[in-house]
């Protein structure tokens, strides 16, 4: 790769870092937003840790029992940010398929500035909406830089769309290191103030970006020769046609289903993992384990690397069954109230998290190619939008009803994944009465460009 190509994938992986997924470090925020008093007149009782000299040494250990209406309040911040997130993921992906991936980006980190504004008015309001935006903007940023994996030499789109991946996993540190600026002097308001700058100086960036270059000579030169050569390949089966005919695809139709449960999962879990640990293993371990988890979540980033020399190295049956098989195993490690094997579970978590997304991002390309990948990709995420509506009546469960008892819960999580197995038996029965060639729309379309 030349130094321009160099240049950007360092730009794309460090905003990929630090506003794709900082959402999702809601754990984070959360003890923050509970030390902020949000919400907290919503019953008296309500537990917010606003001195930590204050707790009871002699009930560190005990089960807490928090008010079910603010934990219905603050985990509604988090719910709809990922509704939207996961929502929003349609429309940014047929307009990134229009406007192209500097325009997107720039859209989105527009949004992302405004609502870093939002926060910093320190209201209840103000980070509801903030989470809202951040639902709009992060999609429209992240969609931008897996796109833009097109500009990299053949070998290098796996390792590169890990990386944004991870990267992105690797983004929920950002709400960590704010909590440590702020355990440290406090100022919340002020720490998001400040970081709204972040976003302008990445969209300033795409001045250096190589790829309008790149999109002009495709549309220039190869678009006709390389539809006709498409229509005339019997083994390239959505390439040349249209999203939609696509999406009618017995393949998209499970993709769409198993990414549905999945990330109900993921977004739920990264919602109640507080009120989890805190229920399972005490107040104060759970707590301990809760900061942990903000620490460790990150981490996947380092297996980024790997996991792109994985995808392209095997094929994407057996990428899927040691997704769910992992997940079956870290479903069933929720059962264990014991500390250790908690953290444990975290570090699996984290890495299974990241695999995940970068296989289902690699998948998606590799059977439908770029020029959809916008839409498409975009409506799985949409779909899982639409299914992770589902949190907030499991958590309502979970925290009022069984009395903050997640027993159920994981119950439900552990059957789920057990019946996804069914995915990865499909793709790999595929696999096996199909040629290579059927599968590999990603590597016709690099060719060709």
């Amino acid at each position: 790769m030349n130094i321009r190509l160099l240049l950007y994938a360092f730009i794309g992986i460090l905003a990929a870092f630090l506003l794709t997924g900082v959402a999702s470090g809601w754990s984070s925020l959360l003890l923050i937003l509970e030390n902020e008093g949000i919400y907290s007149e919503e019953c008296v009782d309500a537990y917010f840790p606003v001195d930590k000299e204050e707790k009871s040494i002699e009930n560190e250990n005990d089960t807490i029992n928090p008010c079910p209406k603010q934990i219905a309040k603050l985990n509604l911040i988090f719910t709809i940010g990922s509704t939207f997130n996961t929502l929003s993921s349609l429309p940014m992906g047929i307009l990134l398929d229009k406007w192209k991936e500097k325009k997107m980006f720039n859209f989105g980190c527009v949004l992302f500035c405004i609502s870093c504004l939002f926060a910093s008015s320190g209201k209840s309001w103000g980070y509801l909406m903030s989470y809202i935006l951040f639902g709009i903007g992060t999609p429209a940023i992240f969609l931008a830089l897996l796109k833009g994996t097109r500009s990299f030499p053949k070998e290098w789109v796996s390792i590169m769309i890990a990386l944004l991946n991870s990267s992105y996993d690797a983004s929920v540190f950002v709400f960590t290191v704010f909590k440590m600026i702020y355990d440290r002097w406090s100022g919340i308001r002020t720490i998001f103030l400040v970081f709204s700058i972040v976003p302008i100086l990445f969209s300033i960036t795409t001045l250096f970006w190589p790829l309008s270059k790149e999109e002009e000579e495709n549309s220039a030169s190869s678009t006709e020769s390389k539809e006709k050569k498409e229509e005339k390949n019997p083994f390239i089966r959505f390439i040349g046609r249209d999203a939609f005919e696509a999406s009618k695809s017995r393949l998209f139709v499970f993709l769409l289903l198993y990414n549905m449960i999945n990330m109900l999962w993921f977004n739920s879990t990264l919602g109640t993992i507080d009120y989890q640990l805190r229920s399972k293993l005490g107040e104060s371990l759970g707590l301990k384990a809760a900061e942990i988890f903000g620490f460790v979540l990150p981490i996947g980033f380092i297996a980024g690397p790997f996991v792109g020399t994985i995808i392209e190295r095997i094929r994407s049956s057996y990428s899927f069954f040691f997704i769910t098989l992992l997940y079956i195993l870290i479903s069933s490690l929720n059962f264990v109230p014991v500390y250790e094997v908690q953290i444990f579970n975290f570090i699996l978590f984290t890495f299974c998290r990241a695999y995940y997304y970068s296989v289902l991002a690699a998948y998606t390309i590799k059977q439908f190619g770029f020029e959809t990948f916008g839409r498409l990709f975009g409506l799985l995420m949409f779909g899982a939008g639409i299914f992770g509506m589902l949190q907030t009546p499991l958590i309502w469960m979970s925290v009022d009803y069984f009395g903050g008892n997640f027993i159920p819960y994981n119950i439900f999580q552990l059957a789920s994944h057990i019946f996804l197995l069914s995915f990865p038996v499909y793709v790999w029965m595929k696999e096996r009465t199909e040629k290579p060639s059927a599968y590999s729309a990603l590597s016709l379309e690099l060719n060709e460009t």
